[in-house]
């Protein structure tokens, strides 16, 4: 599966702090019809790493909402996903635009989530040079002062700064109905919003 999110420094080392059994990462650029993107492409083995814990992290590591790129960086989130693993990463940006991360009270708006889902067949990987990959980790002073310039860090804390279970009661907005739930985001054990 591969994603594209910005700055690869930062979306690979979102994966690679996770220490995930069977989980690898490398760094590149994906070619398809939406042009060339900077990409992590991860191959994971399902028996082992539930596919809905990366997508859960991946979500925790942009912003879905930004069209045209965010912390400054240019181009679409993409998620190019196999045949057999699209619905589920369909079903995890679904649940992610309800979730109400995204929910503005004062306004009372949603905004949509803007990453885009495309068949990975019609993608092409081209791995970037070893000097390129897991940047972060060989180069954690240089990259923390990034994280911070770029704002990430902080929009990160405002928008999912977690939330503890009985955070239920005091986000809530009405959808539809009798629809009264309350669960995570995929692969996130929280935060919880309740929808009534």
């Amino acid at each position: 599966i591969l994603f594209a999110g910005g700055d690869t420094r930062f979306l690979q080392y979102a994966f690679d702090k996770l220490s995930l059994p069977g989980v690898t990462s490398e760094a590149g650029v994906a070619s398809s019809s939406l042009g060339e993107l900077p990409a992590v492409r991860l191959q994971y083995d399902p028996a082992r790493t539930k596919l809905k814990r990366l997508l859960g992290q991946y979500w925790r590591s942009i912003d879905p909402t930004a069209a045209a790129g965010s912390f400054g960086d240019a181009g679409p989130n993409v998620i190019w996903a196999s045949e057999a693993d699209r619905p589920i990463a369909e079903t995890s940006r679904r649940r992610l635009g309800f979730s109400g991360l995204f929910y503005d009270p004062k306004a009372q708006t949603r905004r949509a989530i803007a990453t885009q889902i495309a068949d990975a067949a019609g993608a092409k990987f081209t791995a970037a040079p070893e000097e390129e990959q897991h940047w972060a980790a060989s180069h954690a002073e240089e990259f923390a002062k990034l994280d911070k310039a770029t704002g990430r860090a902080k929009w990160f804390e405002k928008t999912y700064k977690p939330y503890k279970t009985d955070a239920c009661e005091n986000r809530t907005h009405r959808l539809s109905g009798s629809l009264d739930v309350c669960y995570s985001v995929d692969g996130m054990e929280q935060p919880y919003v309740r929808f009534s």
